[in-house]
């Protein structure tokens, strides 16, 4: 059965790569098998993690060798360097061997997310991909909407836990689903496809404030915050979705567990308080390179890396200063390019309703690194998103200059006769004086 579905899966990606892009489509694949290769409670469910780690490799291989979407540009080449750097310090580590094999997954996704950002060929392609990440997130929301309806037990300590999903983990793999979602629900032409996003968006609303994960909230509110600012433009959009957004977001307060709601308004961090307090401890213990690899011998066999509930502090203490000083060279240096391809999109009258996308889905995974290591992980859907839209940085401006209006040369007319000469008046003289 694996082999039969992977040949005619395989087998439907080369017949229709003409007309739409296989890495967006693998990509809507690694929004189905992320989430779902946490879900202890699945059997067999250790076949998604391989499924998700065939879907890089696959972009990778796809992007590369036959799209030759490989060509290195400057936000996406520094975030690489940085993240090569972040797993190379495992050489000193405690344990080497087993800090690179987990920190090398990470940058095969990293070089995966940046491929499927430089294989987006036309802003067109772009919107036709959203889609297909907008089926990919649906496949997952209808099954976590069945898992809710049918299951009570699933919400039975007040928050959403599906399939052994945890619910901080429910909350960050559907808020880029919901960001995406809006993407398409504000920009796209087609009203069938805004419709059927505005519902899945829903389902996923629906799940987020169900698990009351405050980090998942607060980065879906950011995203769809950013999406939304095109639509000033358009009031009639925007007090639909406004409106929208009202009922459904009252009736999802009504359903959900008082417990994840009044969570979601707690701004407190003494949930992660004790991981922070762990992270200071092992960055005094070398200040200078950090620890190489913080594992967790508990996690699983081999060991995994412990997750310090900040990419900050994660960078902080496996690196050190050394490490904080990349790292933040590395952010400021991605910043100022999204800044420069927002100056760029206005000064040039292009579409800019992407770069408001890309560049809001970019904050909201920083903003989310605040309260969890996870995006540097690599097994989720943020660690893809985060190197995707650094590359789509880089990318959109090329896409602008390619599809900016090209003046065609207008064929010449008596009109364009300079009459100057021969009625014997200087051409740049604009006092008109006699010449002869």
């Amino acid at each position: 059965m694996v082999i039969a579905a992977a040949v005619i899966s395989h087998g439907l990606l080369a017949a229709t790569a003409r007309k739409l892009n296989p890495l967006m489509v693998v990509v809507a694949a690694f929004f189905v098998f992320a989430p779902l290769s946490a879900a202890i409670k699945i059997p067999g469910f250790e076949a998604f993690k391989y499924a998700r780690l065939y879907c890089s490799i696959l972009i990778v291989v796809i992007g590369v060798f036959l799209m030759r979407a490989g060509k290195p540009r400057p936000a996406g080449l520094v975030f690489l360097l940085w993240a090569i750097y972040y797993m190379a310090a495992a050489v000193y580590g405690p344990a080497p061997v087993p800090g690179l094999k987990l920190k090398g997954l990470y940058v095969l996704v990293v070089v995966s997310g940046l491929v499927a950002a430089y294989g987006v060929r036309s802003m067109a392609d772009l919107r036709v991909g959203l889609r297909m990440i907008l089926l990919g997130s649906g496949l997952f929301s209808l099954i976590l909407l069945k898992e809710i309806v049918t299951n009570p037990g699933a919400a039975s300590a007040g928050r959403l836990m599906a399939f052994g999903l945890n619910p901080s983990r429910i909350g960050q793999e559907c808020a880029p689903m919901i960001i995406c979602a809006s993407a398409v629900a504000f920009y796209d032409r087609s009203k069938p496809w805004r419709l059927l996003a505005y519902g899945i968006a829903a389902i996923q609303a629906l799940a987020i404030i169900s698990s009351g994960s405050r980090g998942g909230a607060f980065m879906a509110a950011i995203g769809i915050f950013a999406c939304a600012l095109p639509l000033i433009r358009r009031p009639v959009l925007l007090a639909f979705t406004v409106a929208v957004i009202y009922f459904a977001g009252g009736f999802i307060l009504d359903a959900v567990s008082p417990r994840a709601s009044e969570r979601l308004g707690d701004l407190s961090f003494e949930t992660r308080r004790v991981e922070w307090a762990k992270g200071w401890d092992y960055f005094f213990e070398s200040p200078f390179i950090g620890q190489g690899w913080v594992s967790d011998e508990g996690g699983r066999e081999g060991g995994s890396t412990q997750n310090m509930h900040s990419v900050y502090m994660q960078v902080l203490a496996e690196t050190g200063m050394v490490g904080a000083v990349v790292f933040g060279v590395m952010l400021a240096f991605v910043l100022w390019r999204a800044f420069m391809l927002y100056i760029y999109a206005r000064t040039h009258h292009a579409d800019t309703r992407y770069v408001y996308f890309t560049v809001g889905l970019m904050g909201a995974l920083l903003a989310h690194c605040m309260a969890e290591s996870s995006t540097i992980m690599g097994s989720n859907i943020n660690g893809l998103m985060l190197p995707f839209t650094i590359g789509l940085v880089d990318r959109l401006r090329e896409l602008m200059a390619q599809e900016a209006p090209v003046e065609v040369p207008r064929k010449s007319t008596a009109l364009d006769y300079d009459y100057s000469e021969e009625f014997g008046y200087g051409g740049g003289d604009q006092t008109l004086a006699p010449t002869g």
